[in-house]
């Protein structure tokens, strides 16, 4: 969903998103990557 909402310029969208995949696995590394990406769009 993350990366759904980044590719529409939904930043705020997407770091919530992301947040929400953090909570569930804290080692999917990709999603810290793709949150730090977001916060910077």
């Amino acid at each position: 969903m993350g990366l759904a909402y980044t590719g529409l310029d939904k930043f705020k969208e997407a770091i919530e998103a992301y947040k929400k995949a953090i909570k569930i696995n804290p080692d999917y590394d990709k999603a810290y990557y793709n949150m730090g990406l977001a916060y910077t769009g």
